[in-house]
């Protein structure tokens, strides 16, 4: 493995001029700041630790990969065997992982591969996005606390080969395949995280079993208190064998049918777990009547490792706007009242001879507690952040995130539909667009920005649209404040035109 492409000193005191890039194998413990431009696979060697400071940003060239190497040699693979320690602050102080692709596209970097059996890295107010999947956790439980995983291609979190990693106060949405998946006997702990927007909100296979929640947690379990909801085909999707347990969760609603509707387990095919999601946040005992369950339809089969495979599906009533009184954010437009289901694929299947992780043995690592080490400190171009004096009580800054909102989600007073640009009907071209959009105290829309867009027609449509909304004004701790949330439009043509 190559070593990194730059030059640097022991406790380096100042910011280097030019921008560098880096790439190849770190042998020695390291510390990040500022802004790093990543033009190659990066491995964190066994023994090693790799710190990254808040504020920082971590820049990966876009569909390029210039080692060659790891599991995909077209683009950039971010691998940890020893521990990473990315620990950054709420607001400017969060650090990013993102790509250099002009407005960002999924996929354009493969993303964070943690690999190390006995080590947990952690990862504190991060944005992972425009990867292909955001987080893999092969073998490995780091622990994520207070991130946003967005806007990536496969998965924002793919759990695999008994990983038990835990995930807290986390945002993952908008993720082409799936929010969260579970395989080869992976248990993550999720609590108090926001699961929407992604195709699929959680997608677990072979022999997995993720806890998401128990109505009386023991040691080690899940008190739940997630949202998962407005995903645009299942919330949750269990071909396990096994039973999951989703209880003390907020959902789309409060009936149990109406969840079920985005659930697909042992009520659809026998050989599946059941979810087991009852009782809901704030109730202690599920209800005793028997519900009579819709058949869901199965989700779109994974997407291909290319940045061009971008499954759409929409959930809900064709036609009609979804966000309102039942809360899924996503604005659902079609050309016809009502039309057939597309026809959907099932996943992948699961592999029968599944691979298994290196011996636990084999990967003994050194005590890294008791080895005293030099660390070399990069600094790139700096990002300066202010940090409030340790004996003050914490400033709440606006806009705070939607997940932390005293009514836990938007409202709307006004949901606009946008319309359909014609010249995309007459080609027969669906997308998506998602926009960033800050809430006055007001509820009017005080600024947007576009995250991602499959067409400059949606995305003119989507503003039109969005400048007509209005959204009921919303406290944090009782006090009005401004509030960050995410708006899907997805479009969608009838299959019978």
């Amino acid at each position: 493995m190559k070593a990194f492409g730059f030059f640097c000193s022991m406790f380096l005191p100042v910011m280097l001029a030019a921008q560098v890039t880096v790439s190849g194998e770190i042998t020695r413990n390291t510390r990040w700041f500022g802004q790093v431009f990543v033009d190659g696979d990066v491995v964190v060697a066994k023994g090693v630790t790799l710190s990254i400071e808040p504020g920082s940003r971590i820049v990966f060239r876009a569909n390029q990969d210039k080692t060659k190497s790891g599991n995909d040699p077209s683009k950039i693979e971010f691998i940890v065997l020893g521990k990473l320690i990315a620990a950054g602050e709420q607001g400017d102080g969060q650090i990013v992982f993102t790509s250099d692709a002009t407005g960002g596209k999924a996929g354009s970097w493969h993303g964070l591969i943690f690999k190390n059996l006995t080590v947990a890295s952690i990862m504190r107010y991060c944005i992972v996005e425009y990867a292909y999947k955001g987080v893999t956790c092969y073998g490995s439980s780091p622990e994520i606390n207070g991130c946003e995983i967005r806007f990536n291609q496969y998965a924002g979190i793919s759990c695999e080969v008994r990983s038990a990693a835990t995930i807290r106060n986390c945002s993952i949405m908008g993720n082409d395949f799936a929010g969260l998946v579970c395989e080869l006997g992976s248990s993550p702990l999720l609590e108090k995280t926001v699961i929407t927007q992604n195709t699929n909100g959680v997608i677990v296979f072979d022999r997995s079993r993720p806890d998401l929640g128990r109505s009386e947690p023991g040691a080690g379990e899940s008190r739940g208190e997630n949202q998962v909801y407005g995903n645009f085909e299942t919330d949750i999707y269990n071909r396990s064998t096994l039973d999951l347990f989703a209880q003390n969760n907020l959902w789309n609603s409060e009936r149990a049918t109406e969840i079920q509707k985005k659930i697909i387990d042992k009520e659809k095919n026998s050989s599946y777990g059941k979810v087991i999601f009852e009782p809901l946040f704030g109730r202690r005992t599920p209800p005793l009547a028997a519900r009579q369950v819709p058949q869901p339809s199965p989700p779109l089969s994974a997407p291909q490792n290319s940045a061009n495979a971008q499954p759409l599906a929409a959930a809900g009533n064709p036609g009609q706007a979804i966000a309102g009184s039942d809360g899924n954010p996503a604005i659902i437009l079609s050309t016809a009242a009502s039309q057939p289901d597309l026809p959907l694929t099932e996943p992948p299947l699961e592999d029968s001879n599944p691979a298994q992780p290196p011996d636990t043995a084999a990967q003994t690592l050194p005590d890294q507690t008791s080895i005293v080490t030099p660390e070399t400190l990069i600094v790139y171009r700096e990002i300066f952040v202010e940090k409030p004096a340790s004996n003050s009580e914490p400033v709440l800054t606006d806009p705070v995130l939607e997940r932390q909102l005293d009514s836990g989600k938007r409202s709307y007073v006004n949901l606009a539909k946008p319309e359909y640009p014609e010249i995309y009907k007459r080609t027969r071209y669906q997308g998506r667009v998602i926009m960033e959009v800050i809430v006055d105290y007001d509820g009017e829309v005080e600024s947007y920005s576009v995250v991602r867009s499959e067409g400059d027609y949606f995305t003119g449509a989507a503003i039109d649209a969005l400048k007509k909304m209005r959204y009921r004004p919303e406290t944090f701790q009782g006090r009005p404040v401004k509030f960050k949330i995410y708006e899907s439009f997805v479009f969608k043509l009838d299959q019978t035109e």
